[in-house]
């Protein structure tokens, strides 16, 4: 369900965050001396065209290159079979210390569990480079949409793809399980670094989030962002190819990453037919109300499950969802259009139940210098 934190990290890695550490350099470190050298270096950013400066803002050109980043993180994966078949998957989520069931009682998630399993089912791991990168990138949750195609390809075709049964009958259902099961994935910033980079259309020093597990928050310097000012109580500033930063509630989690795809104010005709005046979205406005719709890409955290969950059908990884703002009660909604009877679910804290103080980060374009 949307609002709840999904992105837990045991309690060693949120001492870390808080005391300025960067835990995924840390897990890094932990993993590489666990396994005798077997992790190697994380990923560069996934290709893009780069431009030697900022380009002048053009909010179609920025959407269709996030249009872009999201169809090449959707991987085409090979099924054996008679004859055998071809899915387009997009990937899990994974995070370092990340739960790895719904009720938090399996051990976390870990880049060292990772690679212990892969190496395990492909016993040639070592002797092969690239693959064991691509293991250890998207077992930290900082793959390229590449070494995400291609360690999840190698374990399907070693027969580690799970049997249709249960909840996971289709083929992409028992890829996403095999993910899943293997802790291979994308974590928010992982995934916001790299669409970030391909929004703008040229480098924005944050290749070391995925290449070294950098954080993200320390990523963003003012070469080559803005912040841009919010004001409480009023719609959220925010644009094509902004990056968003929600900090938890509860002090010590993860809070969340967002790419801003769009931002729109949504039909008075649609306000009409969604305002249900006795639900905690709309309470103390009218059918006219003035509302914000927030079109976002990230990899969204799974809870611990590794399926669909939740009223809107959220999934765990790589999605396109939306915020929604009432501008006449300052409250926050999920708002899932690709259901057949659209509704708004509240968020009793802020967007996504996280803090409303929102940061706001905008590259730079040839306007803004």
């Amino acid at each position: 369900m949307a609002g709840i934190n999904t992105e837990q990290r045991p309690i060693a890695v949120q001492r870390a965050t808080q005391g300025g550490l960067n835990p995924f350099q840390t897990l890094r470190r932990a993993a590489t001396d666990a396994l005798g050298g077997l992790v190697g270096n994380a990923p560069t950013q996934a290709s893009t065209t780069v431009s030697p400066t900022p380009l002048p803002f053009d909010k179609k050109a920025t959407q269709a290159r996030l249009d872009d980043f999201r169809e090449q993180m959707r991987s085409s994966y090979t099924i054996p079979g008679q004859p055998d078949r071809v899915v387009k998957v997009f990937p899990q989520f994974q995070m370092e210390g990340g739960l790895s069931d719904p009720q938090g009682a399996g051990a976390p998630k870990s880049r060292i569990d990772t690679m212990a399993k892969v190496s395990s089912a492909l016993p040639g791991l070592k002797q092969n480079p690239a693959l064991r990168t691509a293991a250890s990138a998207a077992g930290m949750g900082r793959a390229t949409p590449e070494q995400m195609q291609r360690v999840t390809q190698a374990l399907i075709d070693a027969g580690e793809l799970p049997p249709a049964s249960g909840d996971h009958t289709s083929d992409s259902a028992r890829v996403r399980k095999l993910q899943w099961d293997f802790g291979l994935g994308l974590d928010c910033a992982g995934y916001v670094a790299q669409a970030a980079t391909r929004s703008a259309g040229r480098d924005l020093g944050l290749a070391g989030v995925n290449r070294n597990g950098d954080s993200l928050m320390q990523s963003i310097t003012p070469q080559h962002f803005n912040r841009v000012p919010q004001e409480p109580g009023k719609p959220m500033r925010a644009r094509a190819g902004d990056v968003i930063r929600l900090t938890d509630a509860d002090p010590g989690e993860a809070g969340h990453w967002v790419n801003v795809y769009d931002h729109t104010t949504m039909n008075k005709d649609r306000v009409a037919r969604l305002h249900q005046p006795d639900q905690d979205f709309w309470k103390g406005t009218s059918s006219n109300a003035e509302v914000h719709v927030y079109t976002l890409d990230s990899s969204w955290g799974a809870g611990g499950d590794w399926k669909a969950r939740g009223a809107q059908g959220d999934v765990g990884g790589a999605d396109r969802r939306k915020w929604v703002y009432n501008a006449g009660n300052d409250r926050w909604g999920s708002y899932d259009d690709r259901t057949k009877n659209p509704t708004i679910e509240y968020s009793e804290v802020g967007p996504y139940n996280h803090l409303p103080d929102v940061k706001v980060f905008r590259p730079k374009t040839a306007e803004a210098q």
